[in-house]
């Protein structure tokens, strides 16, 4: 199995770190890119977490360059429309940076 070079973006919230936690088993490489590093914490080798934030672009953009593929695990909390928008800057931002895999998980709100 070829091993990648995984930027992992969202709010720390469970399914975040479950995700992180696979990927890692898997033997790729993750940074986290989440809004406060504090609140995670992972000890591997092939684990980093910096701050960033998933709504604007040119920090995904920043934090995806030089990645084989980003994950975005955006837990919408009040506004559907944010989730939308948390894509939309994704998208935006993995274009620009050049990484052609994206994988997008979110969840309805009730």
């Amino acid at each position: 199995m070829e091993t990648k070079k995984i930027a992992l973006f969202g709010t720390n919230t469970q399914a975040f770190r479950c995700v992180a936690e696979e990927t890692l088993k898997r033997g790729h490489s993750v940074t986290a890119v989440v809004y406060n590093p504090s609140e995670f914490k992972l000890n591997c080798m092939r684990f980093s977490v910096t701050k960033g934030n998933i709504m604007r672009s040119g920090d995904v953009a920043k934090h995806a360059e030089g990645n084989d593929m980003v994950i975005c695990i955006h837990d919408p909390v009040i506004d559907p429309f944010s989730h939308f928008q948390a894509n939309q800057a994704v998208i935006s931002g993995c274009k620009y940076a050049g990484v052609n895999y994206l994988v997008s998980i979110g969840h309805p709100i009730s």
